[in-house]
């Protein structure tokens, strides 16, 4: 899973919010037992929405994408509901 905020909304709780109610579907409607989502490892803001959700990261992916015409590491994260 993952979410996207346009930066001119940054700041204003709604990553939280958009967390809040991901993680309240995938444990009350969908019955899964662990969400798992990838993060660019330089995006630390998203990285710590994660964090205080409980995610934690198990494993990097080295190159995993290129962007702007530098490769990127990937981090996977995961949330045991």
């Amino acid at each position: 899973m993952g979410i996207s905020v346009r930066k001119k909304w940054w700041g204003k709780g709604l990553g939280t919010r958009l967390m809040e109610e991901a993680i309240a579907y995938a444990r009350d409607v969908a019955h899964l037992e662990m969400i798992t989502l990838t993060v660019n490892t330089s995006n630390v803001r998203a990285i710590e929405l994660y964090r205080k959700f409980g995610f934690t990261r198990f494993a990097t992916f080295t190159n995993h994408s290129k962007i702007g015409g530098v490769y990127a590491d990937c981090d996977l994260m995961s949330l045991k509901l």
